[in-house]
């Protein structure tokens, strides 16, 4: 095999190993190579969350199955110059040799091992390149709080879109994507998938990825995708997810202020050194223009404007500083419209041209 085959299959795979396995999971520690066919070699980890698979083509003379410490192995191949690289198991070591390096790896128990899932039924198709920006877009909103796992995911429903849902109770971003279906859809499928390890997932996807659900799990519900010759499968949270979708009531809206996306990150960005990255950012409306204050807690300030539009006079609210930049990031048109539902009421951003992606969040109430 080639170590340009091999070195980025290995690290893509020696990601998800555990950093410090307990005693009694130390295989979980190693990434087997699985050369049961002649012409491929398989290089699988598993944590018994997710799952991984990296198949590389390759010259097996003799087929079978290797486990060998992952950290090791994954150090060794990644300064490995281009270049043929044998891998010779004999007497519970596997000798490794490649452009500029020998190297002896102890050979761990594969029999010992755990079985790795199979992917799903196939549920559907997106460029990766689709995949992937829909996730960065959404993540933000989700929580971090271990104690709330179904905030710390992504809600995934395969149905007439793609949707993707996400939300830590003070703000929540949907995104409703198109992919290609099969025939035989069936019923929607609802997903939890971890958030954190979504995004970790779809920053290395190429390609074309085809989605996989357990559509009648029977025993652990799993995620799975692949594209370009990996595979992934991962557990989904057991949890109810909030119905974030009825927070979003246009009607209910009593201002819509419509500004530049760019020049409301900028001024934004331009006062927040006033005050702390999670303090209150205050946003006035008034005569065709929107002043951006930030006001710290030892009295120091910061205000810029900016030309915007009204079609409810005039108008002042507080937002979290953060939420609003990850907000307006996740935005990819010109235009932003901010819609209000009175003084307390939970703000909504909208793209005009762009009905696909939207965002709510709470109002920071300060008082004095």
């Amino acid at each position: 095999m080639e170590s340009a085959d091999l070195r980025p299959a290995v690290l893509w795979a020696a990601r998800i190993l555990p950093k410090h396995p307990a005693s009694h999971q130390m295989i979980l520690a190693g990434l087997l190579l699985d050369a049961t066919d002649n012409a491929t070699i398989t290089v699988c980890g598993f944590d018994y969350d997710t799952a991984v698979r990296a198949t590389i083509p390759a010259t097996v003379h003799t087929p079978g199955r290797m486990l060998v410490p992952g950290t090791v192995l994954a150090g060794l191949v990644a300064t490995m110059p281009d270049g043929p690289v044998d891998l010779l198991p004999d007497a519970g070591r596997l000798d490794l040799r490649g452009p500029g390096l020998q190297a002896c790896l102890p050979l761990m128990p594969a029999d010992d091992y755990p079985t790795l899932p199979d992917l799903p039924t196939e549920v559907g198709r997106i460029p990766a390149v689709v995949l992937r920006d829909g996730v960065d877009r959404v993540t933000p909103a989700a929580g971090h709080d271990p104690t709330l796992p179904a905030l710390t995911a992504v809600h995934v429903t395969v149905g007439d879109h793609l949707a993707l849902e996400a939300t830590d109770r003070h703000r929540a971003a949907i995104l409703d994507l198109p992919y290609e279906r099969p025939l035989d859809t069936g019923e929607p499928v609802a997903m939890l998938v971890p958030a954190g390890t979504l995004t970790t997932l779809t920053r290395t996807m190429t390609g074309t990825v085809t989605l996989h659900a357990d559509t009648n799990p029977e025993g652990t519900a799993r995620v799975g995708m692949a594209w370009d010759g990996r595979q992934v499968t991962t557990r989904l949270i057991d949890a109810e997810f909030p119905p974030v979708r009825t927070a979003f009531t246009p009607d209910t809206i009593t201002h819509r202020v419509r500004a530049d996306r760019a020049m409301l990150l900028a001024a934004v960005t331009r006062v927040t050194p006033a005050g702390r990255r999670d303090d209150p950012v205050r946003l006035t409306m008034d005569a065709g223009r929107l002043t951006v204050t930030m006001t710290g807690a030892d009295g120091q300030s910061a205000t810029t404007d900016i030309p915007a539009t009204t079609d409810g006079g005039t108008d002042e609210w507080h937002c979290h500083n953060r939420y609003l930049t990850d907000a307006l990031r996740a935005f990819r048109g010109e235009q932003v419209v901010i819609g209000r539902r009175g003084d307390s009421g939970p703000t909504d951003i909208d793209d005009p041209a762009d009905t696909a992606y939207r965002h709510l969040m709470a109002v920071v109430q300060v008082h004095g």
